[in-house]
């Protein structure tokens, strides 16, 4: 079942100008094990309760993604915004099962404070093993990651 979910935090913050997903830090985790209901939950503010649904990835080639590069673009023939990330590669990739991937608005490093963007296990799980592990997000080879409607 994919599970494609933006957190409410992220949609409030970015509409009351707290977090600028093209210019503040936006980082990249991926997780591991069982996938649990509560992960995707649009309600969860911060990756200590996101974390405790799902386990980060930890082990050989696993480092979280961080200062991801951000675009954002205007789509009028679709009537939407776009938020656009490069595909993301682990090197040498071998910690098991990954999951899902989650989208990071990074505040100051702290489980705590930093919160998810948004919430991604389509194309999950993958098993990795000591290869490369690239991802690529939807759109057609344009990367989106989100769409804003």
């Amino acid at each position: 079942m994919a599970n494609e979910t933006v957190y409410n935090k992220f949609k409030t913050n970015s509409v009351n100008g707290t977090f600028d997903i093209d210019t503040d830090q936006v980082d990249i985790a991926l997780c591991e094990g069982t996938l649990a209901a509560g992960a995707y939950d649009p309600d969860v503010a911060d990756l200590t309760t996101l974390f405790a649904a799902m386990v980060e990835a930890s082990g050989t080639g696993y480092a979280k993604k961080t200062s991801v590069s951000v675009t954002v673009q205007q789509d009028d023939t679709n009537d939407r915004a776009e938020v656009l990330i490069a595909a993301q590669t682990w090197t040498g990739a071998d910690w098991g099962d990954a999951t899902a991937l989650v989208v990071i608005a990074y505040v100051d490093g702290t489980d705590a404070n930093d919160y998810p963007i948004s919430f991604h296990d389509a194309g999950f799980p993958i098993t990795t093993n000591g290869g490369d592990l690239t991802v690529n997000f939807a759109g057609a080879g344009d990367n989106e990651v989100l769409y804003l409607t």
